[in-house]
């Protein structure tokens, strides 16, 4: 693990602002129709540990319930309404933006409940060959969006050759691909427990949910030393035990 060397409060992030204006305009929408949801990943880490977002973080990540994803849907003409672009819409992910177009991230990822966890981001094929086909089969379901999803420059350029092939045939090839006897897990995996509560906390001046137990849930997903800053963490929600920034 490599530490982040340097004083914290003296970094500054240059999509600040952006992430912010985002979250605000966001969670407005969120609380004038009472829907439910958190703030979650590295999102939560900054908040908890350092009362802002991360200055070398690109992210900006919610969490929420499957369940409730058409309660969200509902609200995309009140995002627009409120100078948000859609930049991504899919059955587990939301993205929005400022329509500025800075580099950063913002998503709303959706949760099911699998025996006793909440899970999210596919499933993970449990050896290699089942890696390559869920790598497949998640470029081929990205493909199928309208949205461009704002990958990585290599993965776009794959998803964009995928267009000149026609849709029911990716349709037919996700078939296939689901129905292979391969072993798979879900790609992040937490106690749903941890989720089941939320309390508001303010936040740059104004209030966002977070679970309840977040130090818990920090802990569990960030090691033991998730209060101490660091650019680089083993994210141990993650199956596939990856290394993250």
């Amino acid at each position: 693990m490599t530490e982040h060397t340097g004083d914290i409060s003296a970094t500054e992030n240059p999509y600040e602002s952006g992430m912010v204006e985002t979250l605000r305009r966001t969670v407005a929408v969120l609380g004038k129709r009472n829907i439910p949801y958190w703030i979650d990943c590295g999102t939560l880490l900054g908040l908890i540990r350092d009362q802002r977002i991360i200055p070398w973080d690109e992210d900006v990540e919610l969490g929420a319930w499957t369940r409730d994803k058409s309660l969200f849907d509902a609200c995309l003409p009140d995002f627009l309404e409120h100078g948000l672009v859609i930049t991504v819409d899919k059955p587990k992910k939301l993205g929005l933006a400022l329509s500025d177009g800075q580099p950063y991230k913002f998503r709303i990822l959706f949760y099911d409940v699998l025996d006793g966890h909440a899970v999210r981001g596919g499933l993970v094929g449990g050896s290699f060959l089942g890696r390559v086909v869920s790598y497949i089969g998640n470029l081929l379901d990205d493909a199928l969006c309208p949205v461009n999803p704002g990958v990585s420059k290599m993965r776009t350029m794959l998803i964009q050759c995928t267009r000149f092939v026609p849709h029911p045939l990716i349709h037919f090839s996700l078939t296939v691909l689901k129905r292979l006897p391969l072993k798979a897990r879900p790609r992040f995996k937490i106690s749903e427990r941890l989720f089941r509560e939320t309390s508001p906390v303010e936040f740059y001046g104004f209030d966002v949910l977070v679970p309840s137990a977040a130090e818990e849930y920090l802990a569990f997903r960030y090691g033991d030393g998730w209060d101490q800053p660091t650019r680089y963490w083993i994210d141990h929600a993650d199956v596939a035990d990856m290394r993250h920034k």
